[in-house]
């Protein structure tokens, strides 16, 4: 299983990407428009089911690959419990 964190931006309703990043794997909410997302599928893949959300030009986001035994931040004690449970 591969970990991710996404981030984005967009002037359009964000419903529709959060809905596209929970149906490609578990996902866990640490920011306004953060997430992380523990799947089994690739970047690629991630990328191509939600870039076209984002084709009309009103948004961005990023997308990016987490080693957890690499990773530094501040995040909620329910983010970290999240991760804790889903570093598989």
């Amino acid at each position: 299983m591969n970990l991710y964190f996404f981030t984005f931006d967009i002037d359009d309703s964000s419903s529709d990407v959060i809905k596209q990043l929970q149906q490609m794997g578990n996902t866990c909410s640490c920011l306004s428009n953060g997430w992380f997302i523990r799947t089994d599928k690739g970047e690629d893949e991630l990328y191509d089911a939600i870039q076209p959300l984002f084709n009309n030009g009103k948004g961005r986001f990023i997308l990016t690959p987490i080693d957890l035994s690499k990773m530094n931040g501040w995040i909620s004690t329910d983010t970290i419990k999240w991760l804790k449970e889903n570093d598989k």
